[in-house]
């Protein structure tokens, strides 16, 4: 499939059927990417550390964000 697995350090994880990019991971943290219908990014979370939702309105335009960090 040609598809990138890795970049220095990083491990990448593709969706065989989309092509896009569903995690990376360095050392122990793993970062994983969620997507809409539309292929738009919906949502970034990686691990205990990060969280993040992306609102589009019915046009597909960015429209709101939400982020969290836990400690």
């Amino acid at each position: 499939d040609s598809l990138l697995t890795g970049a220095g350090m990083a491990t990448l994880t593709c969706s065989p059927d989309s092509g896009f990019l569903m995690g990376v991971t360095v050392g122990s943290v793993a970062t994983a990417f969620g997507y809409n219908g539309y292929g738009e990014v919906e949502s970034v979370a990686s691990g205990a550390l990060y969280s993040e939702g992306l609102q589009y309105d019915s046009a597909q335009r960015g429209w709101g964000r939400s982020a969290k960090w836990y400690s």
